[in-house]
């Protein structure tokens, strides 16, 4: 007789066959959580500094709305079905805004048709799908939802070796992969200007299930066994920092300085750059490097150790959005990760073969490679191909860096363009490696890139040619083929003539500011 969730929930076990003991699942785990929480505030001094209780309810409260999620999911799917319009738009309204951070294109997809009112009852089978493509993300299986007939019980769940891309991991990753949904949802908050939530995701986790906990952006940004990468430490030196991008990070959430003058466009960007590209990609490789340790150690019962770690560097690399999606990933670009920033560039720097960026095709073959590797304990070949790896991934970064070098070259001093705020932060996540090859041009590129966006003076002030030839200077010492980052505008990485054809670049750069402009904008008002 009630008219709250409880009741809601037991209404709907009953349709969908999800009652145990003549109590529903949902509300026996609700119960469940809420018992657990108060006795979590019910210890001494379980409020005060310094204590963990904060982070555990937090935990709690976040398997409390999965579980909420599980009726209003069930009440939309059941109304569906008997074709109840204004029912579906209530609970279409209650259940959707959670896939906005899943699958912000799927999301419009089911808005227009649930809540704009285009639903029509021969539609019913194929919005169910739709709905059940996102119920990893939601954190909930087909067994939560459960069924009322044939049609609904046509449900399956994300095999526990979903291959990322075409890479078929041998061990269970799928929550590792799920990292890159924290990512996206972290951009959302902060877009929102909901800045404290944002930092509550970022230190605690939403997404990527780790035990009784999640697995969280800053742990992976702070970890201590990141040494083992050769890299982190070119890093660490070059900022003088060992959580340089951690460091980055809360600057830019807290407004501190050299971000308190930072209008919110820009410092989106940085938190969001610095989440794709120097955390993952610092953590990425300290998988493989962890994956070569264990091999290394001769030790039989490290072995499934080594396997996993491949794994978890390769779902760090891909991510959840893009895995199970054929070869080249999310078809409408919401990945957040290295594959993904890959296949943007590629079509701006002539570097795709067909659809696919040609650096994508490389890595997973290189992947696959390491695994055959892993399990025939060629264990030296395993530490020279992590190199190849290194060097490939340093590719889109590097087109990052020029493109948005590119788009900032006219940009006014004190300019709130986005192309300045992604010119810093490739910059950023590049430069130790570009000043480790030539200092000489690491210099020039930070004074250009670097420097400008936290004194706001005029950005690029040496122009946008002596970025791209700075950087073409430092290839040889970072083992960067010109090949593989190709061309931009008249600008061709591999001949020398190209720094005398700046001309036919300038006016290639005046339509790619109008494009990333255009771009920019489209991205903000879709998010």
């Amino acid at each position: 007789k009630g008219w709250l969730m409880y009741q809601l929930t037991e209404r709907m076990a009953a349709k969908f066959g999800t009652k145990e003991y003549s109590q529903a699942r949902v509300n026996t785990e609700v119960l469940k959580l809420l018992r657990s929480a108060k006795s979590k505030f019910s210890l001494y001094g379980s409020c005060e500094q310094g204590s963990n209780t904060y982070r555990q309810v937090r935990v709690i409260a976040d398997k409390l709305v999965v579980q909420m999620t599980i009726p209003l999911i069930q009440s939309l799917i059941y109304y569906m079905s008997i074709d109840d319009k204004e029912r579906i738009k209530i609970y279409a309204k209650a259940a959707l805004p959670r896939i906005v951070g899943c699958n912000m294109a799927l999301y419009q997809y089911l808005e227009e048709i649930l809540i704009n009112g285009a639903y029509e009852s021969k539609m019913f089978p194929s919005i169910l799908q739709s709905l059940q493509s996102s119920y990893s993300c939601l954190g909930i299986t087909c067994g939560d939802i459960g069924s009322f007939d044939r049609e609904t019980s046509s449900c399956t769940d994300a095999d526990v070796y979903a291959p990322l891309t075409s890479y078929v991991p041998t061990t269970d990753v799928r929550e590792h992969a799920k990292i890159d949904l924290d990512i996206l949802q972290v951009f959302i908050f902060t877009m929102m200007g909901a800045d404290e939530t944002a930092k509550d995701l970022y230190s605690i986790g939403h997404n990527s299930k780790k035990g009784d906990a999640f697995r969280s952006l800053k742990d992976l940004a702070t970890n201590n066994n990141r040494e083992k990468v050769p890299q982190f430490h070119l890093f660490s030196q070059y900022f003088g920092d060992e959580n340089f991008a951690h460091n980055l990070v809360m600057k830019a959430l807290n407004h501190e300085e050299p971000f308190h003058e930072t209008p919110r466009s820009q410092r989106v960007i940085i938190v969001h750059r610095a989440l794709q590209f120097m955390i993952m990609y610092m953590y990425a490789l300290r998988e493989m490097y962890d994956a070569v340790s264990d091999c290394e150690a001769g030790d039989l019962l490290r072995n499934v150790d080594q396997v996993k770690a491949w794994d978890e560097a390769a779902a760090f690399l891909i991510g959840s959005i893009d895995s199970n999606r054929g070869d080249n990933g999310d078809p409408n670009g919401s990945g957040q990760l290295l594959f993904s920033l890959a296949k943007e560039r590629c079509p701006e720097f002539g570097t795709c073969s067909d659809e696919y960026a040609k650096v994508n095709d490389e890595l997973l073959s290189l992947l696959k490679t390491g695994q055959a590797q892993l399990v025939g304990n060629q264990c030296s070949s395993l530490r020279d191909l992590v190199g190849d790896i290194e060097t490939l991934l340093a590719v889109p970064l590097i087109q990052s860096m020029l493109h948005h070098a590119a788009q900032s070259n006219y940009e006014d001093a004190g300019s709130t363009s986005g192309s300045i705020a992604e010119a810093y932060m490739f910059a950023n996540a590049i430069l130790p490696l570009i000043d480790h090859a030539n200092s000489d041009a690491g210099e020039a590129i930070s004074y250009n890139l670097v420097h400008p966006f936290t004194t706001s003076t005029n950005p690029v002030p040496d122009g946008y040619e002596s970025v791209f030839g700075n950087a073409k200077s430092a290839f040889p010492g970072m083992n960067i083929d010109c090949e593989d980052i190709g061309t931009y505008g008249g600008w061709n990485f591999c001949d020398k003539s190209s720094s005398s054809r700046g001309a036919s670049v300038r006016s290639s750069c005046t339509a790619l500011s109008l494009i990333g402009l255009l771009t920019t904008t489209y991205i903000i008002l879709l998010h």
